[in-house]
């Protein structure tokens, strides 16, 4: 697994939080759903390679699509007077629990299967000493 995802991650909290941009009140709201949609689609992405199923032009397609789709619902919800941005982020936070709960699973089974595969081969080649002796 590449490094880079985790480095961008951290390079990127780092000048968020050391830069001091000031930003709008009013996109509060926005800010904070396109965070979640990143998150979501990072641990989408992340559960995506731990599967072998991690293909770049989904991954992108899926960020920019999750990004548009959170904007505009959140400014719809602002043109009808609802807070939308409660509800996406709310869809968003379950989606990065259920990727993480996937994840952790997929890697307690590789955990596993290395594990019972290790004491296979150690039974194997016990066995193999006894019958030559």
């Amino acid at each position: 697994m590449s490094p880079w995802p985790l480095i961008a991650l951290v390079v990127g909290v780092a000048l968020g939080l050391f830069l001091g941009v000031p930003i709008p009140r009013e996109w509060g709201p926005y800010l904070g759903v396109m965070i979640l949609a990143g998150i979501d689609t990072v641990f989408g992405g992340f559960r995506g390679q731990m599967e072998g199923k991690f293909n770049p032009s989904i991954f992108f397609s899926g960020l920019l699509g999750n990004l548009a789709l959170a904007c505009g619902v959140t400014a719809l919800g602002d043109r009808v007077g609802l807070n939308l941005a409660l509800v996406v982020s709310v869809v968003f936070v379950m989606r990065i629990f259920t990727n993480l709960s996937l994840a952790r699973r997929q890697l307690l089974t590789d955990w596993a299967s290395r594990r019972d595969r290790a004491r296979l081969e150690q039974e194997v080649a016990r066995r193999a000493e006894e019958s030559h002796e």
